[in-house]
């Protein structure tokens, strides 16, 4: 079995500015990754609004998965990229149900 080589996409939270325009939704994301050589790109999720991309289906599958021949992965929201983000380790019920709700609806997205 061979290996898959992947990159990072990167997050816009923690960017500098000149590589910014590169990181500003999903679709951008993975197409500025794959100029970097790799068959395999990681989305670094930043908020659950990249989900709601206009023609973002299309994008990924035909012009990056298709076209391109390059597959990809999300790494869900975290707390370092300064949002709210699906942690499902707290013992405060009210708190896990909320972060219940936004790993399914990221899973569903």
């Amino acid at each position: 079995m061979g290996y898959v080589l992947g990159f990072s996409s990167g997050a816009f939270g923690v960017a500098g500015p000149e590589e910014r325009p590169n990181l500003a939704g999903l679709s951008q994301k993975a197409e500025s990754s794959i100029t970097k050589g790799v068959n395999f790109v990681q989305l670094d999720l930043e908020s659950l609004s990249e989900f709601e991309e206009p023609d973002l289906e299309r994008k990924m599958k035909e012009d990056i998965m298709e076209k391109l021949n390059v597959k990809f992965g999300i790494h869900s929201e975290t707390r370092a990229f300064g949002v709210e983000a699906a942690e499902l380790d707290s013992a405060i019920k009210m708190e896990y149900e909320r972060s219940h709700e936004r790993i399914v609806r990221i899973l569903e997205n």
